[in-house]
């Protein structure tokens, strides 16, 4: 067995969390061992870039996670065996006894517990505290604490708008208090704030590591390093008296090994040989994973794109991966559009001259890396997606649209804004040269400095 210290990274179920943390678990990988944890879905995906992985069947819990636990499961009726768990804490009790498990079986010397999973501290936190298990939050997207005079994270608003962060404070308290009373009403009494509380209470949590101001979505966990896998240069300026942190930088993993649409891997050489042949730009657009919710907005704006890009000497390449049976409507189809499922995306960023995104974090920090521009287009008010776009906006290295009110004319002046307009391919290049250098050593230090549980 290996000598060296065992980092275990417990991240969210979502693929940008896993591939934000690859490359910087190359680097630790020199000193420390390196294992994932999270559910079973993402162990192919892990063990193809050469890592380990402890498998999860549970979720977390006060996520509001009980009623999808019980379609998937197929418990009928939903909505009874909902309630139950809710008022049962079963979600807590499953994810202990796993957790619980994981820790006795992997043995770590440190944790490194993703930002938008922190009810898991409150599982773990006896455990941590009695082996002297080191924690660290990691934050795959930027910071979601509601701050004083700091734009929220799933905004659109710009820090010299006063009104503006006031106003958008306002909303996420509303929205937050609507969702709580919502759940109140639906799962007599039980909310996902009720099941956190009662919790912290139950397992003797100390008032330090509970948060001084809400989050913007989910829950936070305060006194213990806060490790950002992003540019500082990116971000706004905040104050760290109210959010201490550490800024990590990009930590892109360039030699990610990506799945590929069959269809691309068969037409790639036609395509890219047409690119040249014609000295046609290329651009390059993808929005994730595409849940059933967000799938008409989306045909609707790559129709938009579509005419907007039409006799303009260039290519649109396009990822469209959308969830859910079959639809109504149909992508577009035209001479100079290319749609495949998925495709390796960092193998078409650095051909691209322009990156029209969703918005996730790690596409920008990719988009930074290759010096594209980008026309970011957020699609969830849930998450990070609009902050990230008013980011862009404010260092401007790309622009903003919107989803529902962009027309035709409106994207062709944005697009051509982006490739005619070289500040934006300087300011992109700057920042690349600003945040390149990621530093090994202080990314060791980082590790090195985090204590054991008080």
């Amino acid at each position: 067995m290996s000598e060296k210290p065992r980092i275990l990274l417990l991240l969210y179920h979502g693929s940008g969390h896993f591939n934000a943390c690859f490359k910087l678990a190359e680097i630790l990988s020199q000193r420390y061992d390196i294992i994932f944890a999270g559910v079973e879905f993402f162990k192919n995906h892990v063990t193809r870039q050469g890592f380990s992985f402890y498998p999860l069947r549970t979720v977390p819990f006060g996520l509001g996670l009980e009623h999808w636990v019980n379609s998937v499961q197929k418990r009928r009726p939903v909505y009874l065996h909902t309630v139950r768990d809710r008022w049962s804490d079963s979600l807590y009790h499953e994810r202990k006894t796993e957790l619980d498990q994981m820790l006795n079986d992997v043995l770590p010397d440190f944790v490194l517990l993703d930002a938008q999973q922190c009810t898991d501290f409150l599982v773990l936190y006896q455990h941590l505290r009695s082996s002297r298990i080191r924690v660290a939050i990691l934050h795959t997207m930027f910071p979601t604490t509601l701050l004083p005079g700091f734009p929220p994270v799933n905004s659109i608003v710009l820090p010299n708008d006063k009104d503006g962060i006031d106003h958008a404070h306002r909303t996420a308290r509303r929205n937050s208090n609507k969702k709580r009373w919502l759940q109140k009403l639906m799962f007599l009494g039980c909310d996902d704030n009720l099941i956190i509380q009662r919790r912290i209470r139950r397992n003797n949590i100390p008032s330090k590591y509970l948060p001084s101001f809400p989050s913007a979505f989910n829950y936070a966990i305060q006194g213990v390093p806060q490790l950002i896998i992003a540019p500082e240069a990116l971000d706004f300026k905040m104050d760290p008296c109210f959010f201490p942190c550490e800024y990590l930088g990009s930590w892109i993993s360039l030699g990610r090994k990506e799945d590929s649409h069959a269809d691309f891997r068969r037409l790639q050489h036609t395509v890219f040989d047409v690119l040249a042949a014609k000295h046609l730009t290329l651009i390059y657009c993808s929005f994730g994973t595409i849940p059933a919710r967000n799938r008409k907005r989306v045909l609707r704006l790559l129709h938009k794109l579509t005419e907007a890009t039409r006799n303009q000497q260039c290519l649109l390449m396009v990822s469209l991966k959308l969830e859910g049976s079959r639809l109504k409507e149909s992508p577009p189809k035209a001479d100079h559009v290319y749609i495949f499922d998925y495709l390796p995306q960092l193998e078409i960023l650095a051909k691209a001259r322009l990156f029209i995104t969703h918005g996730g974090l790690n596409s920008i920090k990719e988009s930074i890396t290759f010096g594209v521009p980008m026309l970011v287009y957020p699609l969830e008010h849930k998450v990070d997606q609009r902050g990230n776009a008013s980011r862009v906006l404010y260092h401007r290295i790309g622009l903003q649209g919107d989803v529902e009110t962009d027309s035709i004319a409106d994207i062709r002046l944005k697009i051509s804004a982006l490739l005619t307009d070289p500040s934006y391919r300087r300011n992109i290049l700057k920042m690349h040269e600003t945040t390149r250098d990621e530093n090994a050593e202080k990314l060791f230090s980082c590790i090195d400095r985090i204590q054991p549980l008080g």
